[in-house]
């Protein structure tokens, strides 16, 4: 039995900042949270560790003193974005998360309350379980099941628990050469080069406690 397949259109930022990222649309649900399938713009980075969002770009509708009440949790570790600026985030397990027809069950997403959270990033500790291939002539990413994957779910069956197992290397990744003639050779090939960047970014480029 083969692995399984899945392709996903992505696309890039509006602004400067973020004209290369490449952004996925992801479907979340979680009934603990009155998560009812959500879509959130995640950027796809193998520069970071975990699967990171904002509670407001969640749809989180209770306040972060309720969060931790209600789910007796503590602050998990801070983000410094700024000399005198950090933000607080929360270890959380969701309960769907879904990228096209790929759906992946108790995922641990860190998610914070502070007006400052702009990071939505899906990382290492959710693609490592991926054969990973990107083609930017047509906009899309192809992931592949993993070894990995299928004997981590047969143990835990589901990803619980996946981010404290994060990977020390690089993924393992290709970018499809171009055929689209609308794009010149040079144009793909600036685009393929940026994005290999951006997904060999060093994995010490993580949250920092």
């Amino acid at each position: 039995m083969g692995h399984k397949v899945y392709e996903f259109s992505y696309y890039h930022g509006n602004d400067d900042r973020d004209s290369r990222k490449i952004i996925l649309q992801a479907e979340l649900s979680d009934n603990r949270l009155n998560i009812k399938k959500s879509i959130v713009d995640f950027t796809f980075d193998t520069g970071a560790i975990d699967v990171v969002c904002s509670a407001a770009a969640l749809g989180i509708t209770i306040t972060e003193e309720q969060f931790i009440d209600k789910f007796n949790t503590a602050c998990v570790y801070r983000r410094r974005i700024a000399h005198s600026v950090s933000i607080r985030y929360y270890r959380y397990e969701l309960s769907e998360f879904r990228l096209g027809n790929l759906r992946l069950y108790n995922v641990p997403i860190y998610i914070s309350f502070e007006r400052d959270a702009k990071s939505r990033l899906i990382g290492m500790s959710l693609l490592r379980f991926f054969d990973i291939l990107i083609r930017p002539e047509f906009k899309q990413v192809k992931l592949t099941e993993t070894d990995t994957l299928l004997e981590y779910l047969k143990e835990h069956g589901s990803l619980k628990d996946c981010d404290k197992y994060a990977p020390e290397t690089y993924l393992d990744f290709g970018i499809e050469q171009g055929t689209d003639e609308s794009n010149t050779l040079d144009e793909q090939a600036a685009e393929a080069a940026y994005i290999n960047k951006l997904l060999k970014s060093n994995l010490n480029r993580r949250m920092t406690p």
